[in-house]
């Protein structure tokens, strides 16, 4: 059975079990010796997913290999500094969520090394190149756009949100607290300036100037928008989805300037205590079996292997336009460039 600890409930001690048993991800369950014996087995999980999300992942994960699963749920960030809080001792065997550039690379130390044989279905910018790291749902930035607030008013990028009409109705998660935030400031400077550059970020000042408005958690921002307190909302695509499956008046938009299709990443804690368990976990993560599964759950989930898609469940990947940017350089200036926004925030 799952048990989902909010992150503001004390951390309770957690007995780890050290007894595990063989893999198995084929579609059989396993024998009743097979069950038996990984009853005896757990995987601490430390998550940053929707719970809705996270809850298939826990019980598909949980029938096919029998492991017991804990979990703790946090923020990314929150989670990144509960690891390197704990160092050599960690409570934690895996770490699931948040974006792979913005998060997993810079904290890359934080990771042991394992490469999962499955790897080799996925795209090959999105493989695990470091060996630490590996990705398992795209995540393109989008708009969510309002159209009782927009009214007569065409949204198609970021360009259109200088509009002096739409002063104060654009709503961002903070890029300095929230990686949705970020990712989408990475995504505007690259569209609109090829990246860190003077004609990118006097951009942001412009959008800025027009009331840009910033709140601390992505959660705000999509719920704003689809309760008509803002017009337009810079988001994940997987954040509006659940909107338009309820049949809200809302609209998804992929920016005309380019859009950046992010990673979803999962890695296995540096010292895991349930160090084959986790291994299991991230096989079943990139397995063809559970991203079948995540392309036709509601909402859809946008599959990362080249042999799954979403069907007519989500707008092919290869029609969204995408912008070119180097996510080397983003991860090696991450704090320049928040400071440089910090700076045009607080002047």
């Amino acid at each position: 059975m799952k048990r989902i600890k909010n992150q503001s409930i004390v951390f309770l001690a957690i007995v780890l079990v050290f007894a595990l048993a063989p893999a198995c991800f084929g579609p059989a369950a396993p024998t009743p010796a097979q069950a038996a014996d990984a009853d005896r087995g757990v995987l601490v999980l430390y998550a940053s997913t929707p719970e809705d999300y996270l809850n298939v992942i826990i019980s598909e994960y949980e029938a096919l290999t029998g492991v017991r699963v804990e979990v703790v749920t946090a923020g990314t960030g929150e989670l990144y500094n509960r690891i390197e809080a704990e160092g050599s001792n960690p409570l934690g065997d895996v770490m699931l969520g948040g974006m792979v550039s913005s998060g997993y690379i810079p904290n890359i130390h934080l990771w042991e090394e394992y490469v999962s044989p499955n790897d080799d279905a996925l795209p090959p910018q999105f493989r695990n190149v470091t060996g630490r790291v590996t990705a398992f749902n795209l995540v393109p930035s989008a708009l969510m756009v309002n159209p009782a607030v927009t009214g007569d008013i065409v949204v198609r990028g970021y360009t259109d949100l200088l509009n002096p009409e739409l002063r104060g109705l654009i709503v961002t998660p903070d890029p300095i607290a929230t990686s949705s935030g970020w990712e989408h400031l990475i995504n505007m400077l690259f569209a609109m300036g090829g990246g860190d550059t003077d004609e990118a970020w006097a951009f942001v000042e412009q959008l800025l100037d027009n009331g840009l408005v910033m709140l601390p958690g992505s959660g705000a921002v999509h719920r704003g928008v689809a309760d008509g307190e803002y017009a337009v909302g810079l988001v994940a695509e997987g954040m509006i989805d659940p909107y338009l499956l309820a049949g809200l008046d809302v609209l998804k938009v992929f920016m005309v300037e380019g859009a950046i299709v992010n990673v979803d990443g999962v890695a296995i804690i540096k010292g895991a205590a349930n160090l084959e368990n986790a291994k299991k976990f991230i096989d079943f993560m990139i397995s063809y079996e559970f991203q079948t599964i995540m392309a036709e759950q509601t909402p859809p989930r946008r599959p990362i292997r080249m042999d799954v898609d979403a069907g007519d469940r989500l707008p092919p990947t290869t029609e969204i336009t995408q912008v070119d940017w180097d996510p080397d350089y983003v991860s090696q200036n991450r704090d320049q460039m928040l400071n440089r926004f910090r700076d045009i925030v607080t002047r």
